[in-house]
């Protein structure tokens, strides 16, 4: 099978967005920036991209590819309106993050597409979205100040309540701020509890039929991209620690998707690929500064809404780096890592 563990968002990305996604390391790091960024998944990226909207100098490093591990794996659907288990407050701060996803699409153009929802039986939700999340990534790169990929965070020094310096792979940092967007805890806070739960995905051929909206029911999700294939899926196995994909979950996945969909019967699948995501007990994030340092913050637990989240919490982040404790963080329950050590 073509693509075998692979995302197909890997397959269908411009060459020019690749290369945007992978640098490597720059010629000059930059030594003093003002915002250090260790995570190049959509949420460094955010913060990142809104940091230097505020003409901030940032650095964003990250060990591998940028969007190379949950960001780039996930199906892509933005849907504030669908977790209704998270809360209303949740859901404001959701759609508050779709509308800043509209507004950086008008200005980047990655294709965000506005759908609806419908929610197997009889629930239609108006006015969701979807993008192409390798899409998404890069145009927040080419916003983002200096990237550094194929480059590890080896250890931090602090002093008097502040992180002084970042020994990195390529070279030392003296950040005047530094955000941890790797999804889990810091080394700094190693009893910090967070899971990574698993998930299945998979892609078909290019179908003869139009599919308008998201289809979902309580364990998947079912989107047509622009040249016609299907991608399903977002399972939660939460037993499964393996990185490989297990055909019979994708099996079990391409039968809920005819099930959902019945024009997809027989349609090939060409991709099976499998994403760890990062966890938080209430599957809710955390965003908070380190305990003990005031110049270095932790954005974390990202579960099932990285993608559509990311807007704005770089905003907040950003927001807090700048001006102090946004309000949003106490009202809506994001900074709590004290109470989670």
């Amino acid at each position: 099978m073509k693509g075998l563990g692979r995302p197909v968002w890997d397959d269908l990305a411009a060459p020019e967005d690749l290369a945007v996604l992978d640098p490597g390391q720059p010629d000059r790091l930059g030594s003093t920036p003002d915002v250090l960024v260790v995570g190049g998944g959509v949420i460094g990226l955010a913060v990142a991209a809104f940091c230097r909207r505020r003409e901030m100098d940032v650095l964003l490093i990250e060990r591998g590819r940028l969007a190379g591990l949950s960001s780039g794996r996930a199906a892509g659907g933005l849907s504030p309106d669908a977790h209704p288990e998270l809360g209303e407050a949740w859901h404001a701060l959701a759609r508050q993050s779709l509308a800043l996803h509209r507004e950086l699409d008008a200005e980047s153009g990655y294709g965000l597409r506005t759908v609806d929802l419908f929610v197997l039986p009889d629930v239609r939700i108006p006015a969701q979205a979807h993008v192409d999340p390798l899409r998404f990534a890069a145009a927040l790169a080419r916003r983002g100040g200096t990237i550094a990929t194929q480059t590890e965070c080896e250890y931090t020094l602090t002093s008097g309540g502040r992180v002084v310096t970042v020994k990195t792979s390529a070279g030392i940092v003296n950040p005047g701020a530094v955000v941890f967007a790797t999804g889990i805890a810091p080394p700094q806070m190693p009893d910090t509890a967070h899971s990574l739960v698993k998930g299945h995905l998979m892609a078909t051929e290019p179908a003869g039929f139009v599919l308008p909206d998201l289809v979902a029911d309580g364990e998947i999700l079912v989107v047509q991209l622009a040249d016609g294939r299907l991608v399903a899926g977002g399972t939660k196995d939460r037993d499964d620690r393996t990185g490989a994909v297990d055909d019979a979950v994708a099996d079990r996945i391409e039968r809920r998707m005819v099930e959902l969909v019945p024009q997809a019967s027989g349609l090939r699948r060409t991709h099976a690929w499998t994403c760890f995501r990062p966890c938080c007990a209430d599957e809710l994030p955390a965003i908070d500064l380190v305990p003990g340092l005031s110049n270095a913050w932790v954005v974390m637990g990202l579960f099932s809404t990285g993608i559509l989240m990311s807007p704005i919490i770089g905003q907040l982040v950003c927001g807090w780096i700048t001006g102090g404790r946004p309000a949003e963080v106490a009202s809506f329950g994001l900074g709590r890592l004290k109470q989670r050590r």
